[in-house]
């Protein structure tokens, strides 16, 4: 870029000054006309500097016209590479905060002190989590524009991200856990929650799982997938979260029993919904389905376990929280961290350890304690 008129000002008529400048490399249709305007010379020279400043360190000419809303949904529309729930959920966030709150101001006039306004603003209306969340999707943005030579800096990283209080989760207890797998007995999801709490396995690669992934003979079953809902579409099935999310856990004998009423009951609403059975699930045929053959809502296993946490007079839980409860539950009957770590699916071990600060040195069978402690190897949950 290159600045091709020398700074005199002129005076006009109305009372103001002007200066035209050209910015740019190369050729004519390369090079950009632009006229700086002030109420007087020497504003218009502070203009000028400014823009040769930025051509000195290699920084796009100033466009005021360009907006942090405008830059921020083409950033959006743009990206790719990356995990479908993460790209929603960085589209979901530019729309629904960032762009309200800070899309009318010029990109290059972005302070810290807007981005500081907007975040306690979010805290206020929103919560602590989500306002962390949206500033984080900002810094990553701008530095995509300083990258691209549009800022010369990141405002977002001068904020500093807001912390929640830690509050402080209590898991179920053994005794409470066996109260809600009695409580769940017989219900058509019930292999759902066995699985939930004895294996770890997230809530989206419960709901992923097709009966091509469970080998009840050999009763394990394996993570290949994860379902996903696009928002304003439908579910769809997705590779799962890391790497070392396709996993293979071995299973209890009441999860082999639950899984064999969960099939024997699939065959039966099959047959019930003839014509109207679902034909977009049959390469895996989802374990848990609806009674149609489609596949289950998050919200709906998460309001059923509500409903009977309730009627068991448990405390109350989420899906997740089941996955936290088997970690607990394996830490304190001496399972180590690592295979604590590869039953969970964890990206690293360190993300294991950041998460539970529970280890043990003794190595266990992840299956075997789980039988042990819910009297998964009974006979009588065999033979159902």
């Amino acid at each position: 870029m290159k600045l091709r008129t020398k700074p005199q000002p002129k005076r006009r008529p109305d009372g103001l000054w002007r200066l035209d400048v050209q910015v740019g490399n190369g050729s004519r249709e390369h090079r950009v006309r632009r006229s700086l305007y002030g109420s007087s010379a020497a504003e218009v020279l502070a203009k000028y500097e400014e823009i040769a400043r930025r051509e000195a360190i290699g920084l796009g000419p100033i466009d005021a016209h360009l907006t942090v809303g405008t830059y921020l949904v083409a950033w959006a529309d743009g990206l790719t590479g990356l995990r479908p729930r993460t790209l929603e959920s960085y589209r979901a966030t530019v729309e629904h905060h960032l762009v309200p709150r800070l899309g009318h101001v010029s990109l290059v006039d972005l302070r810290a002190t807007d981005i500081r306004r907007m975040v306690r603003v979010l805290e206020t209306e929103i919560g602590t989590r989500t306002a962390g969340y949206a500033l984080t999707v900002l810094r990553i943005a701008l530095n995509v524009a300083v990258r691209d030579r549009l800022l010369e800096r990141n405002e977002a990283t001068w904020v500093t991200e807001p912390v929640a209080e830690r509050v402080e989760h209590r898991p179920l207890s053994i005794p409470q856990t066996s109260a809600l797998l009695e409580q769940v007995r017989g219900d058509r999801l019930e292999a759902f929650y066995v699985l939930a709490i004895e294996t770890g396995w997230r809530r989206g690669e419960l709901l992923a799982l097709g009966w091509d992934d469970i080998d009840l003979d050999a009763a394990t079953a394996r993570v290949t997938r994860t379902l996903l809902y696009r928002v304003g579409e439908s579910y769809d099935l997705v590779p799962p979260k890391t790497s070392r999310s396709r996993r293979i856990s071995s299973l209890t004998p009441r999860a082999v029993a639950a899984l064999r009423a969960r099939k024997a009951a699939q065959r039966i609403e099959r047959v019930a919904a003839g014509p109207s059975w679902s034909k977009g699930w049959d390469a895996s045929q989802l374990v848990f389905s609806t009674k149609t053959g489609g596949a289950i809502a998050g919200t709906t296993v998460g309001h059923a376990l509500h409903r009977h946490l309730r009627a068991a007079g448990l405390p109350p839980q989420r899906v997740h929280d089941l996955r936290h409860l088997n970690a607990t539950l394996l830490f304190a009957s001496g399972v180590s961290l690592r295979e604590v770590s590869d039953q969970l699916g964890h990206s690293t071990i360190a993300v294991t350890s950041d998460i539970y600060v529970h280890t043990a040195p003794v190595d266990r069978g992840v299956s075997d304690v789980m039988g042990r402690l819910f009297g998964g190897a009974q006979a009588d949950e065999a033979a159902r």
